[in-house]
């Protein structure tokens, strides 16, 4: 009597099968609805999606490095001003129109304030410029640097680099005058060239 008791109890196997049905399902379309994001919106995207990585596979394994498999990216949406893409199930888009770049960097940069650079100030005190920084600091940083590179400013700076310029062009050639391979040692060299420039 006790065993038909707990045989009874069990859920029957139609309830599991619907149980297993409805996550299956539910699943299939979490994973539809992640990657359909940019298709729904008429944004062009690279090949088939390599689901759960994306279109970032090699990155993820560590197969192909960084450059190279944006670079393939870029190069699958020949034809088109941008595109997107998915890195795992998040969606990013790459442009590859250089007006529509300027327009973002230059034009309407306070719009495009957040990047996928995920560096905390706490961490690294090196993660505190323009690059790394997103939100509303990253846009007082910006308000910030503004003046100090407009188009005048640069304009005033490009005689001062210049001369810092011919000054390691006429230093190399003395080094090298000799004809024979003079070792230089270059990071020391090139330290010693940004701190003329910035000073």
């Amino acid at each position: 009597m006790s065993s038909l008791l707990i045989l009874s109890s069990l859920p029957s196997l139609t309830t599991v099968l619907l149980v297993i049905s409805s996550f299956a399902l539910f699943i299939v379309f979490y994973i539809r609805n992640k990657y359909s994001y940019w298709e729904r919106r008429g944004v062009p995207t690279p090949r088939e999606v390599d689901v759960p990585f994306g279109h970032t596979k090699d990155l993820f394994f560590r197969r192909t490095p960084m450059t190279f498999v944006f670079q393939r990216i870029y190069d699958e949406l020949e034809g088109h001003k941008f595109g997107g893409f998915y890195q795992l199930t998040k969606p990013f888009l790459m442009i590859r129109d250089p007006e529509l770049i300027k327009s973002i960097f230059v034009k309407n940069f306070s719009h495009f304030h957040d990047r996928n650079n995920k560096m905390s100030e706490e961490m690294s005190s090196l993660s505190s410029h323009l690059v790394s920084l997103t939100g509303q600091r990253w846009k007082n940083v910006r308000y910030k640097l503004t003046p100090t590179f407009s188009s005048g400013k640069l304009r005033a700076m490009q005689g001062l680099m210049q001369e810092c310029i011919s000054e390691l062009a006429d230093y190399l050639d003395k080094a090298t005058a000799d004809g024979e391979n003079s070792e230089q040692n270059v990071k020391e060299l090139m330290a010693k060239f940004t701190t003329d420039v910035i000073g």
